[in-house]
């Protein structure tokens, strides 16, 4: 048995037990691994239940046997501690979306560290972000992509106005199947040129965002096999 120190996001937790839990963790160093945490739900646990809430980064410790068997935490305490993301309704609505999502994307039992960085930082990047929450996730998902091996191609212009959900790219005419109409596909050149700084200054209505956002999940579905809508979706209709 191998004792193995890494960071890692906490992708989902499922109580078990009176008093324990088993939760999924996307680590630095092991990829998306799955743990059983006992007596966590105990007045005087040495893991706070608190410390495994989804979307939380934790410095971990990790007893390693193997990657689809239940493993072992030696150690655990935050890394990094949240600001705003647990205060503000509309930053813990998009977190709790982009987890979800993250947890019907990522599979992997293997390190992937650029990945791991991409995750960190945008996770610390909305706790932080001042304006423009209604448009992170749409960013977040386009760029999510590339880290999934599918991001679009940005070749919009006046010849190639339709956005084709299936292949990526713009085209030059629409068909019923795969494309969305110029508007909506005009937003989504614009989200994927935008830098994340700039995202305030973006103007689209909020019908639009939640149009753009079913486009969006559509697209995943074109891409990986067996992905699935959102429950969290729902949230954001009622909020954004």
């Amino acid at each position: 048995m191998a004792v193995i120190k890494s960071p890692g996001i906490v992708f989902r937790v499922i109580k078990y037990r009176e008093t324990s839990i088993i939760t999924d963790i996307y680590t630095k160093e092991l990829g998306l691994r799955s743990y059983i945490v006992n007596g966590v739900r105990k007045a005087r646990s040495s893991f706070p239940a608190a410390l495994f809430q989804v979307g939380n980064i934790l410095e971990l410790v990790l007893y390693e046997k193997s990657s689809d068997t239940l493993n072992r935490i030696k150690e655990a305490r935050a890394e990094y501690v949240y600001k705003e993301v647990p205060y503000k309704i509309e930053k813990s609505s998009v977190q709790v979306f982009i987890m979800e999502l993250l947890g019907k994307c990522i599979k992997e039992h293997e390190s992937n560290q650029d990945l791991y960085a991409f995750l960190r930082s945008e996770l610390e990047y909305l706790d932080n972000l001042h304006s423009g929450v209604q448009y992170f996730h749409l960013k977040f998902i386009l760029e999510l992509s590339t880290y999934l091996g599918f991001r679009p191609l940005n070749n919009a212009g006046p010849t190639t106005p339709f956005f084709n959900l299936q292949e990526g790219l713009f085209e030059d005419r629409s068909s019923i199947s795969y494309h969305i109409d110029e508007i909506r596909s005009g937003y989504i050149s614009q989200l994927l040129a935008v830098n994340k700084d700039d995202l305030p200054q973006l103007k689209i209505p909020k019908s639009m965002r939640i149009s753009l956002i079913e486009d969006l999940l559509k697209f995943y579905q074109y891409h990986i096999e067996g992905f699935t809508g959102l429950k969290s979706f729902e949230i954001y209709r009622q909020l954004f």
